[in-house]
C-alpha cells in the first residue's frame, strides 16, 4: 500500500514541477559560464585628474559657491571635479536635476554627455564610434536592480559585440557593463530562474513557493522510494542511472530548493524596506560662504552635503595601511584578501568652518529606520564582508548597530547620503541560507573556478536526472494508453 501511495505521488509531483526545474538548473548551469564570458572593464576607479583640481592649484583657491552661483538654487549637493583641466561645480537640485557651474567664473556649462562619453572610455577602453547615449531612470533586464545606482546613462558603442557601459555621473562610477550576449542571457535567466515575465509580485511568489514546495516533495519522495526498493534489482539500464544520480545529488538538491524558497518568502520585493535616499535637506550656494577646506588629499572627492544642520564640506578616500595620499592603489574590490583599507575622511561646516563629528550626519541618515532605538556601536567599513556583501555595490559605508528586539544594523554611504543596507535577523538568516545552501560558499576555499565547476556538475545531473524522469514518465503514460 504505501509503495503505491509513493509512487503515485511521486509521479505526480514530476508532472507539476518538473519543467520548472529543468529551467532552474538549466540558469543555474549557465550562470557561471556566463559570468565569465562577459565584458570586463579595463579600470575599476576614475580618472585620478576628474577628482584632483587642475594641474597647480587646489580646491581652496576656488571662490566660496556663495560668490558665485545663483543665491536660492535649491541643492542637495555640490560636488567638485576636472573636465579638461577646468575646475567644475556638479550641483544636485532637490528636484533631482544636475546642474554644472564653471568653480571659477561660475558660468553654467552643458558638459554632463562628454563628460559620461569620456568615462565610458576610460573603463572600457572602446575607441569605437558611440552609437547612442541616453539617460536610465528605471531598472529593466539590461539593467537590473542589482546594479544599485539610479539615474545612470546608458553609453552604447557601435561595435559587433554590442558593448554597453552604465555610467553613475554622480560618483563618476562604472555601475555596470554589458553587451548582447550578456544582455540576451540576462533576459533569459530573469524570465526563467526568476519569472519576471510574472508581472505580480505576490502571486507569482506564491506560484513559485508551490512549485518549489511540490519539487522539494519530489526529491524526498525519490530517496524514499528509492530506500524502499534497494533491494530491488532493476534490469533498466536508465533507471538505475536515475536512482544511483539521484542519490548522488539528492542532498544538493534538497539544499538548492529549500534555500530558494526560503528566499522567495523572505524578500520582500514589491515593498522595499527602507527609502535609499532618506533626507529631505536641502542648502543653497548663499549658505556655502566658506572655501574648500584646506588640505584636501588628492585621491579625495570633494563635495558639499546637505544635512539637517546645515551644509557641510566633505571629502573621503580608501587607503591601504602603508600607503600615504596620492599613491596609486587598487579599488578596493582587488585589493588583497588580507588588508583591509583605512577610511580617511572630514566634515566641516559650510557656514562656519567649524570641524564636525560625522556621527552625527549619518545618525540623521539612519533615523527613519531606527526610530528611537538606542545606537549601541558605529564602525566604518571598508571592505565587503558576509553581512554586507559585494552585491550591495557601495564602499565605504558606515554599520550603526542598535538596541533593538531583531538587532537591527543599517549601513550609511555619506557621500551619498543613501541607506546602503538594512539588517535584521530574518534578513542575516536568509543571507546565510541564500550564501551557503544555495551558491555554496563554503566552498570557497576550493577558489571560485573549481567551485562554480563542481556546483556545474551538479546542476547538469540534476538537469539529466529530471530529463530521464520525465522520459519515463512519458513511456508509463504511452503504456497506460
Amino acid at each position: 500500500m504505501m509503495w503505491n501511495v509513493l509512487r503515485r505521488w511521486h509521479r505526480s509531483l514530476a508532472m507539476i514541477a518538473a519543467i520548472p526545474v529543468l529551467a532552474w538548473t538549466l540558469t543555474g548551469l549557465l550562470h557561471p559560464v556566463m559570468s565569465r564570458w562577459q565584458p570586463s572593464a579595463v579600470i575599476m576607479k576614475p580618472p585620478a585628474e576628474m577628482l584632483a583640481p587642475p594641474s597647480g592649484m587646489v580646491w581652496r583657491d576656488l571662490p566660496a559657491p556663495a560668490r558665485l552661483l545663483p543665491a536660492t538654487l535649491s541643492l542637495r549637493e555640490l560636488r567638485a571635479l576636472t573636465w579638461q583641466q577646468k575646475p567644475y561645480w556638479m550641483a544636485q537640485t532637490t528636484a533631482g536635476e544636475r546642474l554644472y557651474f564653471d568653480a571659477r567664473t561660475g558660468q553654467p556649462a552643458e558638459i554632463e554627455q562628454a563628460l559620461v562619453t569620456a568615462l565610458a572610455r576610460h573603463y572600457t577602453g572602446a575607441q569605437t564610434p558611440v552609437r547612442s547615449i541616453s539617460l536610465v531612470v528605471a531598472f529593466d533586464h539590461e539593467y537590473a536592480f542589482v546594479n544599485r545606482y539610479l539615474p545612470v546613462w546608458r553609453v552604447a558603442f557601435d561595435q559587433s559585440d554590442g558593448l554597453v557601459a552604465f555610467i553613475e555621473p554622480r560618483s563618476l562610477l562604472l555601475a555596470a557593463l554589458t553587451d548582447t550576449w550578456k544582455t540576451r542571457f540576462s533576459l533569459l535567466f530573469t524570465n526563467l530562474h526568476s519569472w519576471a515575465w510574472w508581472p505580480h509580485e505576490p502571486s507569482r511568489d506564491v506560484a513559485m513557493t508551490a512549485i518549489l514546495s511540490a519539487a522539494w516533495l519530489l526529491v524526498a519522495s525519490g530517496l524514499l522510494r528509492a530506500r524502499m526498493s534497494r533491494y530491488v534489482s532493476v534490469a533498466s539500464g536508465p533507471r538505475r542511472w536515475h536512482r544511483r544520480i539521484g542519490w548522488l545529488v539528492a542532498a544538493a538538491a534538497l539544499a538548492w530548493l529549500s534555500s530558494a524558497i526560503f528566499h522567495v518568502l523572505a524578500i520582500d520585493k514589491g515593498h522595499p524596506a527602507f527609502s535609499t535616499y532618506p533626507l529631505r535637506a536641502s542648502f543653497t550656494p548663499a549658505e556655502v560662504m566658506q572655501p574648500a577646506p584646506m588640505a584636501v588629499p588628492l585621491p579625495a572627492r570633494l563635495q558639499v552635503l546637505a544635512t539637517p544642520g546645515g551644509p557641510l564640506w566633505y571629502w573621503q578616500f580608501l587607503q591601504l595601511a602603508g600607503q600615504t595620499a596620492g599613491t596609486e592603489h587598487q579599488h578596493q574590490h582587488h585589493a588583497a584578501a588580507n588588508e583591509i583599507p583605512v577610511l580617511h575622511e572630514a566634515y566641516v561646516s559650510a557656514k562656519s568652518g567649524e570641524t564636525i563629528q560625522p556621527l552625527l550626519h549619518i545618525r540623521a541618515l539612519s533615523a527613519a529606520i531606527s526610530a528611537n532605538a538606542p545606537l549601541l556601536s558605529s564602525e566604518s567599513i571598508t571592505k565587503f564582508g558576509s553581512e554586507y556583501g559585494f552585491v550591495q555595490k557601495r564602499l565605504p559605508v558606515y554599520r550603526l548597530v542598535f538596541n533593538s528586539a531583531d538587532h537591527l544594523s543599517v549601513y550609511i554611504d555619506p557621500a551619498d547620503a543613501a541607506v546602503a543596507a538594512v539588517v535584521r535577523d530574518l534578513d542575516r538568516a536568509e543571507g546565510f541560507s541564500f550564501a551557503y545552501l544555495h551558491k555554496a560558499s563554503w566552498l570557497d576555499f576550493l577558489g571560485k573556478n573549481a567551485r562554480d565547476a563542481l556546483l556545474a556538475c551538479f546542476a547538469l545531473m540534476i538537469f539529466a536526472l529530471t530529463l530521464v524522469g520525465l522520459y519515463f514518465l512519458r513511456k508509463q503514460q504511452v503504456v497506460t494508453r
